[in-house]
């Protein structure tokens, strides 16, 4: 009866883990909007901008600020203040791969797109971008204000880590092994 038992648990986490595994490398989301909504929004000054991105290749789920791996990412950026969509804007994206960074040097260095600035009077921004790494990368907005006068804000995000992504299911497997082996070795003790 052990022997059976065994074969049959190690059949259910490893068919659990497989299942887990692949909705989770192709369907999960940071879908944050609903519920952890201010972490999907940047500030420019007293001026709020949501943000929601998708990866339309690989799910129909949104994203906020991680993804599970490199490919073609949407970004887009909802202008909630009205004043923002008069005002013209540029955006540049740029890999981080030491952390932030400073100075223009770097930013022209390690820019991956960079969009003119002009305004969006219908208030979304949408970028596309098929990004080939993972890494820490950033999605820099300046507004060009009358008079010369710029403001800028920077919204980080991730790509990579498919690790993450399979936490659940792993979970999943080891509770459900420690569910079933603590069901009948418990029976046999008793």
């Amino acid at each position: 009866m052990p022997k059976r038992f065994s074969a049959y648990a190690l059949f259910l986490i490893w068919h659990s883990f497989y299942s887990f595994s692949i909705s989770q490398a192709y369907a999960f989301s940071m879908d944050k909007s609903s519920s952890l909504r201010e972490q999907c929004e940047i500030s420019l000054g007293a001026d709020a901008i949501s943000i929601v991105s998708y990866m339309p290749d690989q799910s129909r789920d949104r994203f906020c600020d991680e993804f599970p791996f490199p490919g073609n990412i949407l970004l887009t950026f909802d202008l909630i203040s009205a004043r923002l969509r008069d005002l013209p804007i540029d955006i540049r994206l740029v890999h981080e791969p030491n952390g932030s960074l400073g100075n223009e040097q770097d930013l022209e260095k390690h820019t991956v797109s960079f969009t003119e600035q002009k305004t969006y009077p219908a208030g979304a921004i949408v970028i596309s971008n098929n990004f080939l790494q993972s890494g820490n990368y950033a999605a820099i907005l300046t507004v060009h204000e009358p008079f010369g006068v710029t403001r800028t804000t920077r919204f980080g995000f991730r790509i990579g880590g498919k690790l993450l992504y399979y936490t659940p299911a792993m979970l999943a497997a080891i509770f459900l092994f420690g569910m079933v082996y603590a069901y009948c070795y418990g029976r046999k003790r008793a």
